[in-house]
């Protein structure tokens, strides 16, 4: 039935972020695999969300191709459903981190603003909105706009602090630390990066 569907698609997806989490993408990647087959027949809307994620974890293991592919049809999908229940913010959000890495900071810029105004307001901001801002935050720094990358970590770390995902909050700080490092603010620096350093050791972050 759907019912049997949509909870066997979301149970995958958990299984498949609680494996990437462990540090083992391949294999999450590979229930993906088997979600995406479950969904497609169906054209089922877990579809969207699992190309979205697939994208991002391909991207991660250097599969740039099948990353690509993964996210040009990802937002096809995501173009053909209707806009509250389609993975936009997601979508836009790796649009950016792509754009990104291949140095067009303007469309980087413009894709994570997009996820950020998406996402704002919705029941997903909390848990997504972190993700966002500390990629924006990477954007403007590229851009030499350390005030601003400065800003985008603050809030991000705001809503770390709502969620309590201390890995987020770890690696942020540790963002945090290294533009105030850059800009020459060595105190603050190092308040920072102490900070992320004891929140890594003591939840066993890598």
């Amino acid at each position: 039935t759907a019912k049997d569907l949509d909870q066997k698609i979301g149970d995958g997806l958990s299984q498949a972020t609680q494996l990437q989490l462990a540090g083992d993408t391949e294999a999450a990647i590979r229930i993906l695999d088997q979600q995406e087959a479950l969904a497609r027949p169906s054209k089922h809307t877990g579809l969207a969300y699992i190309l979205v994620q697939k994208a991002g974890w391909l991207r991660e293991l250097g599969r740039s191709n099948e990353a690509q592919s993964a996210l040009e049809e990802a937002e096809a999908t995501c173009l053909a459903m209707p806009l509250q229940i389609a993975p936009m913010p997601g979508l836009r959000m790796e649009q950016g981190i792509v754009a990104r890495q291949a140095g067009d900071l303007a469309k980087a810029e413009s894709r994570l603003k997009e996820a950020q105004s998406l996402v704002k307001g919705t029941q997903f901001e909390v848990v997504t909105m972190s993700d966002i801002l500390a990629n924006l935050s990477s954007v403007y720094s590229d851009q030499g706009r350390l005030e601003d990358a400065q800003t985008a970590l603050l809030n991000a770390l705001e809503y770390d602090q709502k969620t309590g995902d201390r890995r987020a909050f770890a690696s942020n700080l540790n963002m945090l630390g290294l533009l105030y490092l850059h800009a020459g603010d060595r105190k603050t620096a190092r308040l920072y990066l102490t900070k992320s350093r004891e929140i890594a050791a003591a939840f066993g972050l890598a």
